[in-house]
């Protein structure tokens, strides 16, 4: 589907509101523009925190015990720079 928008003076552009919709874009959120062979994609940036706490960890590594085994463990897997 195609939106015309007009550049601003200032650069700016309005995105209309049923592609805002569509793109569950609101206030605030961060939108990545790809430049390809002539056009410019929009999509909404994925912001690592909007995924906090859909993850639960292993039942195991939920007390303070499991806290300290895994930071072990990270601590003997990963080599520090």
């Amino acid at each position: 589907m195609n939106y015309p928008v007009t550049l601003t003076r200032k650069n700016y552009i309005v995105l209309p509101k049923d592609l805002r919709r569509r793109l569950d874009l609101k206030p605030g959120d961060r939108i990545i523009l790809e430049q390809e062979s002539g056009y410019a994609k929009l999509r909404k940036a994925v912001d690592i925190l909007d995924y906090a706490g859909s993850i639960k960890a292993p039942k195991e590594m939920r007390s303070i015990k499991g806290i300290l085994k895994a930071r072990e463990l990270m601590e003997k897997t990963y080599q520090r720079f």
